[in-house]
Order: structure tokens, then sequence, then C-alpha cells
């Protein structure tokens, strides 16, 4: 092994947002400059390039943000860009982002930039590379779910970079799959047929990630990526720490520990990622990682039913994260022997409050109990939200099929009235919720690529089963005269599961612009 020969790719910035949506502030980053600049570390994997609104700062760059910082000269600094992300619907190359890339994002502080691709894109993004302007860059390719390819698809692949004289490419171990026979095996094949710089990116879902990396090093491969503390999507990444010590031998071992004790002990305390069985499951069927976060970070899902989930995610096509598969969980089917309601009439022309999960002060409970007691708002309460007096709330809705699942011995003992999408659910779940108290049926369709929701009287439409959704849907409906959110703070900045409440309720406004709505501070949604 040619030590001298192995670049350490540092992509902490860049992989760690998975964690905490990209929020990494100003005086880390800068921290974290210093601290590569003191180390024989060339390359830093600085964020994404990306045309996501939802994302922040090193998820999200642009010229503006990469101009904050000085960047050390004996550094290479890089972003990744997502090749679907530079698509269109059908596939093909969208010219548009092409311009808004070197308009708006690419700042001449970046040395390389890193294309990750799936096999049915490479085309397409050597169709992108053809851009002359892209010359000015080192260009790295990072073939994702390489576990999951065959000796064709390598084949093909390879052939197609040495044709366009690609200098640098990388594959990414996407579903943490593989261990040190098959990294051996797929490796020795493409150092066999590709002669120029060849990485590799692991996941620890199996706890191999640090064995697999001195395997694939050993056969020649000269670029390694890892992260501070292993942070990174999923159960995480190799940890630079330990790559670092075994090519450095324990070279300043106590800058990168007191730097971690300073700024990602307390991030590990607070996000929790690395393996566990969960991924470890995931790893060895192949299951996309973001499945595991999110069953993992998410409420609404019960610990008793993760291995379950998992179980079935396995059946399915799971390359992708496609929420989809979870919302049909168990293979919840539509259900149509029991009499959809019309909920309309109940709501016509009244003053609403949705009272959502966030916790309340003394002062808004004391303004929301007189609402309801003197100027009679009908207060419906979002899932498990409890803010107030029980007494106080009117109906209860629910309609995500998992979270219905988990919220079962709740939903058995609590006496209000529910609104919920039987159609979604199995008899025997049916059956007891019936038992415990009155229940109105409203129906609720799942279909891709709806444009927030589509309302009648008896049933909605919507692209996610979400609880919020759902009301205002039946809200719509029924033409009501004012509505007031209450307890919606909404979530913070690095939360990497952020939702499309402010787009909903945006949209609640345009298309009811008679109903007066307001939301009850503090909460990040305006109207």
């Amino acid at each position: 092994m040619n030590i001298k020969r192995i670049n350490i790719l540092d992509c902490t910035l860049r992989d760690g947002g998975y964690y905490n949506n990209w929020y990494f502030k100003n005086n880390l980053i800068k921290s974290y400059l210093k601290l590569m600049n003191e180390l024989q570390i060339k390359y830093i994997e600085f964020g994404f390039i990306s045309f996501s609104s939802n994302l922040n700062n090193n998820g999200n760059i642009n010229r503006q943000f990469i101009n904050k910082f000085n960047f050390p000269k004996k550094i290479k600094i890089g972003v990744m860009i997502n090749t679907k992300e530079m698509l269109n619907q059908d596939g093909k190359v969208d010219p548009k982002k092409i311009k808004d890339l070197f308009s708006h994002k690419v700042s001449n502080k970046i040395s390389f930039i890193r294309f990750a691709f799936n096999f049915n894109e490479i085309e397409e993004l050597l169709i992108i590379l053809k851009d002359k302007r892209f010359k000015k860059f080192e260009i790295f390719l990072n073939l994702m779910q390489s576990s999951k390819i065959n000796d064709n698809q390598l084949t093909k692949v390879i052939k197609l970079i040495n044709k366009k004289k690609i200098k640098y490419f990388y594959l990414a171990d996407s579903f943490g799959s593989y261990n040190n026979q098959s990294v051996k095996k797929i490796f020795k094949k493409l150092i066999k047929k590709y002669k120029h710089n060849i990485g590799f990116h692991a996941h620890d879902n199996l706890g191999l990630a640090y064995s697999n990396a001195l395997t694939v090093l050993k056969q020649g491969v000269n670029f390694i990526d890892s992260t501070l503390m292993g942070m990174g999507r999923g159960a995480g990444n190799l940890k630079t720490e330990m790559i670092y010590n075994f090519l450095y031998r324990e070279k300043d071992f106590e800058k990168i520990k007191n730097f971690n004790n300073k700024y990602f002990n307390p991030l590990l305390k607070k996000y929790n990622w690395g393996k566990n069985e969960y991924y470890k499951y995931a790893g060895i069927n192949k299951i996309h990682p973001t499945y595991v976060q999110e069953i993992l970070t998410n409420k609404i899902y019960n610990k008793k039913d993760y291995f379950k989930i998992l179980n079935h995610l396995k059946k399915t096509d799971t390359k992708k994260f496609d929420p989809y598969n979870l919302y049909n969980f168990n293979h919840f089917n539509i259900n149509k022997k029991y009499t959809l309601d019309d909920v309309s009439k109940y709501f016509k022309n009244e003053k609403i409050i949705i009272l959502g999960p966030s916790k309340i002060n003394n002062q808004v409970k004391i303004k929301v109990t007189s609402l309801i007691q003197k100027s009679k708002y009908i207060c419906i309460a979002i899932n498990r939200s409890n803010s107030i007096n029980e007494k106080l709330i009117e109906y209860r809705v629910t309609s995500h099929p998992q979270r219905i699942l988990s919220d079962m011995n709740f939903l058995m003992k609590n006496k209000t009235k529910k609104i919920i999408p039987l159609s979604l659910l199995k008899k025997k779940i049916i059956k007891k919720l019936l038992k415990k108290s009155k229940i109105l049926n409203y129906g609720l369709i799942l279909k891709r690529n709806i444009e927030n929701y589509k309302a009648s009287k008896k049933f909605c439409i919507l692209e996610k089963p979400l609880a919020i959704l759902y009301i205002l849907s039946i809200l719509e409906i029924s033409e009501i005269k004012k509505l007031l959110l209450v307890g919606f703070k909404g979530y913070e900045k690095d939360n990497p599961f952020q939702d499309n409440t402010q787009k909903y309720l945006l949209s609640f406004v345009k298309r009811n612009p008679n109903v007066n709505i307001k939301i009850l501070k503090p909460s990040i949604y305006t109207t």
C-alpha cells in the first residue's frame, strides 16, 4: 500500500447534513476548515449544490454562501451534485439547470465537482459534461448503489467514462451491504479496466466501513471518503479519525479529538447516528438507508413495528427512498364496506380551531379556551395533540395508517369523536375503533403527483396521508367562516425531515379567499 498516493476526501459537511438538514453553524465550519488545514487532508467536499428550497447552507450551496468563508490554499474544495436534479421529468438533461448552475451556484473557490449518479443516468450525465464550462473543474463521478450493478453494467460505465477521459471514478456503498469479499471482487474488476483515480465511499450498516476501506486501499484504490465521527446518512460512514490514524499513525490525534469533543460529540448525542440492528438488517437486504432513518426519527412509527416494516420493505423495490412504500406498510387496501360520511355539513359556516402538536403556554391556553367557550369555535385536534383540556376538543383527526396503528391504545381510551379514513384500515382495526367512539368516515385516496389535495364531500385525494392535509380538505369542502391554527410551531432548521405544511397552508389560503385565517404564534408558518 502506497500511503503517499492515498487521498482522504473528507465529506463531513456534505454527508453529515442528512442528520441536521445541513444546518452547520458558521463557527463550526470555520473551525472545521482550520482543522482540515492542519491535517494531511487535501480534499474537502463542502456540501451539495441542489435545486431544492428546503435545504440549508451546506445542503444548497450557492456563491453567496460559499464566499462567506476563507478556504485553505493547500486544500481542494468540492461540491456534490445529484445527477437526477439536473434532469427533467422525462429523465433528459434540463438546460435551465445547467444555466442556473453556472449563473448562481458555482463559485471560483470550487476546485472539483462530484456528480452522484445511478447506472441509468450515466448517458445523460455525460451529455451534461459536454458543456465546456466544466473543463475548469476536476470532475469526479460517483456511482451510487454499486453493490446492485452487474458485470456488464460496470463494464459499460467504465467504457463510457474512459471514452470521455474522466479521471476520477468512485463506487459508493449506498446500502452499506458490501463485505470484505464482495468489495474486493468488484474493485478488482474496476482496477483492471480503469487506470485513473479510483475512490470508495463506505457506509457502516454492517460495521464494516473501516475493514472494507482497508481492503480496497490494499488493492490500489487511491481516494477514500470519510466523515468526522462517521456522521452521515443512515448508519453513517467511515470515520475520518480512524482512517487518518491508520494512514498517519496517530499524528494529529489530539487535534481531531479536541475538535470532536467540542463540536461533534454534542451533535452525536442529539442525532444519534451510527450502526444498529435496523441498519444492519437494511444493509443485508439492500434497503435504502433513508427508510431506517425515517422510521427511527419519525414518532409515528412504533419501535415494535420496526422489523415488520423493514421485512415489508424487503419485498418491494427499495433502491430509492419512496415514502409510498412506508404509507402502504402492511398492504393497506381500499376498504369499501363502510359508508363514507359527508363531513361538510358538520362544519359549514363554522369557526374552527385546529390544534397542532406543539406545546402552548398558559396565556395561549386561556385564549383558546375562551374562543371555544364564549365565541363558539369548534376545536379539532391533530393526532394526539393534547395541550388543552380534552373536554374542549370536539373532534380528533388522524389519517396516517401507521400512525393509527401506533396510537391504537390512545384512540381506544379516548372518547372524543374522531374523523378517520376507515378505507385505509384493516377490518379488525376498524371494528375496534367503532366499538369505542363515534367515527366520521371521510375517505382518503393516495395518489402520486397530486398537487397538495383534491377535496369532495365524502373523500379527498392526497399526495401524502398527513393529518393537516386531510383536515384542510374537509374544511375547504365545508366552506367554513374562520380558521385559527394553534400549536403549529414548525420544524427547526436543523431538522432533516422538513415538511410541506407551509406550502399546504398557502395553497389553502389561495383556494379559500373568503375564509379568515390566522396562525397563533410562536410559529414559523405564515398565511
